[in-house]
Protein backbone atom coordinates (compact mmCIF):
# COMPACT_ATOMS: atom_id res chain seq x y z
CA UNK A 1 0.00 0.00 0.00
CA UNK A 2 1.38 3.38 -0.95
CA UNK A 3 2.14 5.86 1.77
CA UNK A 4 4.59 8.41 3.03
CA UNK A 5 6.76 8.17 6.11
CA UNK A 6 6.06 10.78 8.78
CA UNK A 7 7.14 11.34 12.35
CA UNK A 8 4.55 10.26 14.87
CA UNK A 9 4.74 13.75 16.37
CA UNK A 10 3.60 15.16 13.03
CA UNK A 11 0.66 12.78 12.56
CA UNK A 12 -2.73 14.42 12.25
CA UNK A 13 -5.98 13.10 13.63
CA UNK A 14 -7.74 11.42 10.73
CA UNK A 15 -4.58 10.17 9.00
CA UNK A 16 -4.79 6.49 8.06
CA UNK A 17 -1.97 4.03 8.55
CA UNK A 18 -0.67 2.68 5.25
CA UNK A 19 1.32 -0.17 6.82
CA UNK A 20 1.16 -2.43 9.85
CA UNK A 21 3.10 -1.24 12.88
CA UNK A 22 5.21 -3.89 14.64
CA UNK A 23 7.09 -3.83 17.92
CA UNK A 24 10.81 -4.59 17.92
CA UNK A 25 10.05 -8.22 18.86
CA UNK A 26 7.86 -8.66 15.78
CA UNK A 27 4.51 -8.43 17.58
CA UNK A 28 1.84 -6.61 15.58
CA UNK A 29 0.78 -3.49 17.48
CA UNK A 30 -1.55 -1.67 15.09
CA UNK A 31 -2.93 -2.89 11.79
CA UNK A 32 -2.87 -0.82 8.64
CA UNK A 33 -6.05 1.09 7.75
CA UNK A 34 -6.45 2.20 11.38
CA UNK A 35 -7.52 5.80 11.74
CA UNK A 36 -4.88 7.70 13.70
CA UNK A 37 -6.13 9.38 16.89
CA UNK A 38 -4.79 10.51 20.26
CA UNK A 39 -4.96 7.01 21.73
CA UNK A 40 -2.96 5.45 18.89
CA UNK A 41 -0.40 8.26 18.98
CA UNK A 42 0.02 7.59 22.72
CA UNK A 43 0.52 3.87 22.08
CA UNK A 44 3.12 4.59 19.39
CA UNK A 45 4.99 7.01 21.66
CA UNK A 46 4.77 4.60 24.59
CA UNK A 47 6.60 1.97 22.52
CA UNK A 48 9.12 4.54 21.23
CA UNK A 49 7.99 4.24 17.64
CA UNK A 50 9.08 7.47 15.97
CA UNK A 51 7.89 7.07 12.36
CA UNK A 52 4.93 5.48 10.59
CA UNK A 53 3.64 5.30 7.04
CA UNK A 54 0.36 7.04 6.30
CA UNK A 55 -1.75 7.14 3.16
CA UNK A 56 -0.79 10.06 0.98
CA UNK A 57 -4.17 10.69 -0.57
CA UNK A 58 -7.65 9.54 0.32
CA UNK A 59 -10.59 10.05 -2.00
CA UNK A 60 -13.30 12.19 -0.44
CA UNK A 61 -16.27 10.44 1.14
CA UNK A 62 -18.54 12.24 -1.33
CA UNK A 63 -16.60 10.71 -4.24
CA UNK A 64 -16.93 7.23 -2.74
CA UNK A 65 -20.62 7.79 -2.08
CA UNK A 66 -21.17 8.83 -5.70
CA UNK A 67 -19.51 5.66 -6.98
CA UNK A 68 -21.52 3.57 -4.52
CA UNK A 69 -24.83 5.10 -5.62
CA UNK A 70 -23.83 4.90 -9.26
CA UNK A 71 -22.91 1.24 -8.83
CA UNK A 72 -26.36 0.46 -7.41
CA UNK A 73 -28.03 2.26 -10.32
CA UNK A 74 -25.91 0.40 -12.89
CA UNK A 75 -26.38 -3.07 -11.40
CA UNK A 76 -30.09 -2.32 -11.01
CA UNK A 77 -30.33 -1.64 -14.75
CA UNK A 78 -28.28 -4.72 -15.68
CA UNK A 79 -30.41 -7.02 -13.51
CA UNK A 80 -33.69 -5.61 -14.79
CA UNK A 81 -32.59 -6.17 -18.38
CA UNK A 82 -31.64 -9.73 -17.48
CA UNK A 83 -35.12 -10.32 -16.06
CA UNK A 84 -36.55 -8.95 -19.30
CA UNK A 85 -34.58 -11.59 -21.22
CA UNK A 86 -31.90 -9.30 -22.62
CA UNK A 87 -28.33 -10.53 -22.83
CA UNK A 88 -25.91 -8.96 -20.39
CA UNK A 89 -22.87 -7.17 -21.77
CA UNK A 90 -19.85 -8.20 -19.68
CA UNK A 91 -18.22 -4.84 -20.36
CA UNK A 92 -20.96 -3.14 -18.31
CA UNK A 93 -20.04 -5.18 -15.24
CA UNK A 94 -16.34 -4.65 -15.90
CA UNK A 95 -16.87 -0.87 -16.03
CA UNK A 96 -18.48 -0.95 -12.59
CA UNK A 97 -15.56 -3.04 -11.34
CA UNK A 98 -13.11 -0.58 -12.86
CA UNK A 99 -14.71 2.31 -10.99
CA UNK A 100 -14.52 0.48 -7.65
CA UNK A 101 -10.92 -0.77 -7.94
CA UNK A 102 -9.40 2.68 -7.14
CA UNK A 103 -10.77 2.22 -3.61
CA UNK A 104 -8.48 -0.79 -3.01
CA UNK A 105 -6.37 1.19 -0.56
CA UNK A 106 -9.31 2.73 1.32
CA UNK A 107 -11.00 -0.04 3.34
CA UNK A 108 -11.66 2.32 6.27
CA UNK A 109 -13.52 4.73 4.00
CA UNK A 110 -15.43 1.87 2.38
CA UNK A 111 -16.44 0.44 5.77
CA UNK A 112 -17.72 3.84 6.87
CA UNK A 113 -19.63 4.32 3.63
CA UNK A 114 -21.30 0.91 3.78
CA UNK A 115 -22.20 1.45 7.44
CA UNK A 116 -23.76 4.84 6.74
CA UNK A 117 -25.81 3.92 3.68
CA UNK A 118 -28.30 1.08 3.66
CA UNK A 119 -30.77 1.02 0.77
CA UNK A 120 -33.70 -0.98 2.13
CA UNK A 121 -35.96 -0.70 -0.89
CA UNK A 122 -33.33 -2.01 -3.29
CA UNK A 123 -31.66 -4.60 -1.08
CA UNK A 124 -30.67 -7.00 -3.86
CA UNK A 125 -28.86 -4.27 -5.82
CA UNK A 126 -27.26 -2.58 -2.79
CA UNK A 127 -26.22 -5.96 -1.36
CA UNK A 128 -24.53 -6.82 -4.65
CA UNK A 129 -22.49 -3.59 -4.59
CA UNK A 130 -21.68 -4.02 -0.88
CA UNK A 131 -20.42 -7.57 -1.44
CA UNK A 132 -18.41 -6.34 -4.43
CA UNK A 133 -16.67 -3.76 -2.22
CA UNK A 134 -15.96 -6.25 0.57
CA UNK A 135 -14.75 -8.85 -1.94
CA UNK A 136 -12.42 -6.27 -3.48
CA UNK A 137 -10.92 -5.42 -0.11
CA UNK A 138 -10.49 -9.06 0.95
CA UNK A 139 -8.88 -9.92 -2.39
CA UNK A 140 -6.41 -7.08 -1.88
CA UNK A 141 -5.59 -8.27 1.65
CA UNK A 142 -4.99 -11.77 0.32
CA UNK A 143 -2.41 -10.39 -2.10
CA UNK A 144 -4.33 -11.09 -5.30
CA UNK A 145 -3.25 -9.24 -8.44
CA UNK A 146 -5.12 -6.13 -9.52
CA UNK A 147 -6.62 -8.17 -12.36
CA UNK A 148 -7.93 -10.78 -9.92
CA UNK A 149 -9.17 -8.06 -7.58
CA UNK A 150 -11.22 -6.75 -10.49
CA UNK A 151 -12.66 -10.24 -11.01
CA UNK A 152 -13.49 -10.35 -7.30
CA UNK A 153 -15.60 -7.22 -7.81
CA UNK A 154 -17.41 -8.88 -10.73
CA UNK A 155 -18.03 -11.98 -8.62
CA UNK A 156 -19.45 -9.86 -5.81
CA UNK A 157 -21.70 -7.93 -8.17
CA UNK A 158 -23.12 -11.09 -9.76
CA UNK A 159 -23.07 -13.63 -6.91
CA UNK A 160 -26.80 -13.35 -6.16
CA UNK A 161 -28.06 -12.93 -9.71
CA UNK A 162 -30.05 -16.17 -9.34
CA UNK A 163 -32.33 -14.46 -6.82
CA UNK A 164 -33.82 -12.53 -9.73
CA UNK A 165 -35.61 -15.77 -10.57
CA UNK A 166 -37.00 -16.28 -7.04
CA UNK A 167 -40.39 -14.63 -6.29
CA UNK A 168 -40.13 -11.47 -4.15
CA UNK A 169 -42.85 -12.90 -1.92
CA UNK A 170 -40.34 -15.54 -0.82
CA UNK A 171 -37.19 -13.38 -0.80
CA UNK A 172 -38.84 -10.72 1.35
CA UNK A 173 -41.16 -12.88 3.43
CA UNK A 174 -41.30 -11.40 6.97
CA UNK A 175 -41.99 -14.71 8.69
CA UNK A 176 -40.42 -18.13 8.73
CA UNK A 177 -39.98 -19.83 5.35
CA UNK A 178 -41.69 -23.16 4.73
CA UNK A 179 -39.48 -26.11 3.81
CA UNK A 180 -40.64 -25.74 0.20
CA UNK A 181 -39.81 -22.01 0.14
CA UNK A 182 -36.37 -22.61 1.68
CA UNK A 183 -35.69 -25.29 -0.92
CA UNK A 184 -36.48 -22.70 -3.61
CA UNK A 185 -34.14 -20.17 -2.00
CA UNK A 186 -31.35 -22.77 -1.98
CA UNK A 187 -31.69 -23.09 -5.75
CA UNK A 188 -30.61 -19.49 -6.42
CA UNK A 189 -26.88 -20.34 -6.79
CA UNK A 190 -27.64 -22.91 -9.50
CA UNK A 191 -30.14 -20.57 -11.18
CA UNK A 192 -27.53 -17.82 -11.16
CA UNK A 193 -24.83 -20.07 -12.58
CA UNK A 194 -27.12 -21.19 -15.41
CA UNK A 195 -28.03 -17.58 -16.15
CA UNK A 196 -24.38 -16.49 -16.25
CA UNK A 197 -23.41 -19.54 -18.34
CA UNK A 198 -25.25 -17.87 -21.23
CA UNK A 199 -23.09 -14.75 -21.00
CA UNK A 200 -20.09 -14.84 -23.37
CA UNK A 201 -16.66 -13.58 -22.25
CA UNK A 202 -17.50 -13.86 -18.55
CA UNK A 203 -14.81 -15.52 -16.45
CA UNK A 204 -15.61 -19.07 -15.36
CA UNK A 205 -14.39 -18.14 -11.86
CA UNK A 206 -17.03 -15.41 -11.68
CA UNK A 207 -19.72 -17.86 -12.81
CA UNK A 208 -18.58 -20.37 -10.21
CA UNK A 209 -18.75 -17.72 -7.46
CA UNK A 210 -22.48 -17.46 -8.17
CA UNK A 211 -22.78 -21.25 -7.88
CA UNK A 212 -20.46 -22.00 -4.95
CA UNK A 213 -20.55 -19.03 -2.53
CA UNK A 214 -22.84 -20.96 -0.15
CA UNK A 215 -20.59 -24.03 0.06
CA UNK A 216 -19.11 -24.57 3.51
CA UNK A 217 -16.09 -26.21 5.11
CA UNK A 218 -18.29 -28.49 7.24
CA UNK A 219 -20.12 -29.80 4.16
CA UNK A 220 -23.40 -28.22 5.22
CA UNK A 221 -23.48 -25.70 2.38
CA UNK A 222 -25.53 -25.77 -0.80
CA UNK A 223 -26.41 -26.45 -3.59
CA UNK A 224 -23.66 -28.98 -4.48
CA UNK A 225 -21.87 -29.78 -1.17
CA UNK A 226 -18.60 -29.35 -3.05
CA UNK A 227 -15.59 -29.80 -0.70
CA UNK A 228 -14.19 -26.37 0.06
CA UNK A 229 -10.76 -27.47 -1.11
CA UNK A 230 -12.21 -27.73 -4.61
CA UNK A 231 -13.85 -24.29 -4.48
CA UNK A 232 -12.05 -21.40 -6.19
CA UNK A 233 -10.64 -18.44 -4.28
CA UNK A 234 -13.24 -15.98 -5.60
CA UNK A 235 -16.08 -18.17 -4.32
CA UNK A 236 -14.40 -18.44 -0.92
CA UNK A 237 -13.92 -14.66 -0.76
CA UNK A 238 -17.51 -13.92 -1.77
CA UNK A 239 -18.76 -16.41 0.85
CA UNK A 240 -17.29 -14.30 3.67
CA UNK A 241 -18.24 -10.95 2.10
CA UNK A 242 -21.82 -12.12 1.48
CA UNK A 243 -22.44 -13.30 5.05
CA UNK A 244 -20.79 -10.24 6.61
CA UNK A 245 -22.96 -7.84 4.63
CA UNK A 246 -26.10 -9.92 5.22
CA UNK A 247 -25.51 -9.94 8.97
CA UNK A 248 -24.83 -6.20 9.21
CA UNK A 249 -27.79 -5.08 7.07
CA UNK A 250 -31.43 -4.72 8.15
CA UNK A 251 -33.85 -6.98 6.33
CA UNK A 252 -37.63 -7.32 6.51
CA UNK A 253 -37.26 -10.56 8.43
CA UNK A 254 -34.31 -9.65 10.68
CA UNK A 255 -32.49 -6.76 12.31
CA UNK A 256 -28.87 -6.06 11.53
CA UNK A 257 -26.14 -6.85 14.05
CA UNK A 258 -23.18 -4.54 14.54
CA UNK A 259 -19.87 -5.51 12.88
CA UNK A 260 -18.31 -6.73 16.12
CA UNK A 261 -21.17 -9.16 16.71
CA UNK A 262 -20.52 -10.44 13.18
CA UNK A 263 -16.80 -10.76 13.95
CA UNK A 264 -17.70 -12.79 17.06
CA UNK A 265 -19.76 -15.20 14.95
CA UNK A 266 -16.96 -15.55 12.40
CA UNK A 267 -14.41 -16.16 15.19
CA UNK A 268 -16.53 -18.95 16.70
CA UNK A 269 -18.96 -20.93 14.53
CA UNK A 270 -17.50 -19.40 11.37
CA UNK A 271 -14.29 -21.37 11.84
CA UNK A 272 -16.09 -24.55 10.83
CA UNK A 273 -17.76 -22.98 7.81
CA UNK A 274 -15.42 -20.68 5.92
CA UNK A 275 -12.02 -21.02 4.31
CA UNK A 276 -9.50 -20.51 7.17
CA UNK A 277 -7.05 -18.44 5.10
CA UNK A 278 -9.75 -16.06 3.85
CA UNK A 279 -11.51 -15.86 7.21
CA UNK A 280 -8.37 -15.27 9.28
CA UNK A 281 -7.19 -12.56 6.89
CA UNK A 282 -10.60 -10.90 7.12
CA UNK A 283 -10.64 -11.07 10.93
CA UNK A 284 -7.13 -9.66 11.28
CA UNK A 285 -7.78 -6.76 8.88
CA UNK A 286 -11.43 -5.76 8.94
CA UNK A 287 -11.99 -4.77 12.61
CA UNK A 288 -9.36 -2.00 12.51
CA UNK A 289 -11.31 -0.38 9.66
CA UNK A 290 -13.84 0.70 12.28
CA UNK A 291 -11.43 2.90 14.23
CA UNK A 292 -13.03 6.32 14.36
CA UNK A 293 -16.56 4.89 14.22
CA UNK A 294 -19.12 6.28 16.67
CA UNK A 295 -20.97 3.59 18.59
CA UNK A 296 -24.01 3.30 20.84
CA UNK A 297 -23.42 1.21 23.97
CA UNK A 298 -25.62 -1.04 26.11
CA UNK A 299 -25.06 1.43 28.98
CA UNK A 300 -26.92 4.11 27.01
CA UNK A 301 -23.69 6.01 26.39
CA UNK A 302 -22.10 6.88 23.06
CA UNK A 303 -18.43 6.41 22.31
CA UNK A 304 -15.82 6.24 19.59
CA UNK A 305 -13.71 3.22 18.69
CA UNK A 306 -10.13 4.40 19.00
CA UNK A 307 -8.17 1.12 18.80
CA UNK A 308 -8.74 -2.55 17.95
CA UNK A 309 -6.04 -4.82 19.45
CA UNK A 310 -4.85 -7.12 16.62
CA UNK A 311 -4.95 -10.20 18.86
CA UNK A 312 -8.16 -9.26 20.69
CA UNK A 313 -10.38 -8.03 17.89
CA UNK A 314 -13.55 -8.62 19.90
CA UNK A 315 -12.36 -6.19 22.60
CA UNK A 316 -12.04 -2.76 20.98
CA UNK A 317 -10.95 0.25 23.02
CA UNK A 318 -13.72 2.86 23.04
CA UNK A 319 -13.42 6.48 24.13
CA UNK A 320 -16.42 7.48 26.24
CA UNK A 321 -16.25 11.18 27.08
CA UNK A 322 -12.64 11.46 28.30
CA UNK A 323 -12.30 7.83 29.38
CA UNK A 324 -10.82 4.91 27.44
CA UNK A 325 -12.69 1.68 28.09
CA UNK A 326 -12.13 -1.86 26.79
CA UNK A 327 -15.32 -3.57 25.64
CA UNK A 328 -16.01 -7.06 24.38
CA UNK A 329 -17.46 -10.47 25.22
CA UNK A 330 -16.09 -10.50 28.80
CA UNK A 331 -17.18 -6.99 29.69
CA UNK A 332 -20.55 -5.81 30.93
CA UNK A 333 -20.82 -2.91 28.48
CA UNK A 334 -21.43 -3.97 24.87
CA UNK A 335 -21.55 -2.22 21.53
CA UNK A 336 -25.20 -2.13 20.48
CA UNK A 337 -24.76 -0.55 17.06
CA UNK A 338 -22.75 1.91 15.08
CA UNK A 339 -24.07 5.44 15.65
CA UNK A 340 -25.07 6.89 12.27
Amino acid sequence: MKGKKVFVADCQKGDILAQDVFLSNGVLLITRNSLINEYIIERLSEHRIEEVNILQQIESSSSLMREYTKGIEKINGIFKRLIAGERMDVSEVDKIAGRLVPYLDQPSSVAACLSDVRVKDEYTYAHSVNVAFYSLIIAKWLGLSRHDCRKAVQAGLLHDVGKLLIPDSILNKPGRLTDKEFTMIKQHPLLGYNLLAQIPNLSQEVREAALLHHERLDGQGYPTQTPLGQVGILSRIVAVADVFDSMTTDRIYKKAVNPFEAFEMFASTGLSQFDPFVLNTFLVRMPSCYTGSKVQLSSGEEGEIVYVPPYRILSPIVKINAEYRELGPFHQTKIIKLAI
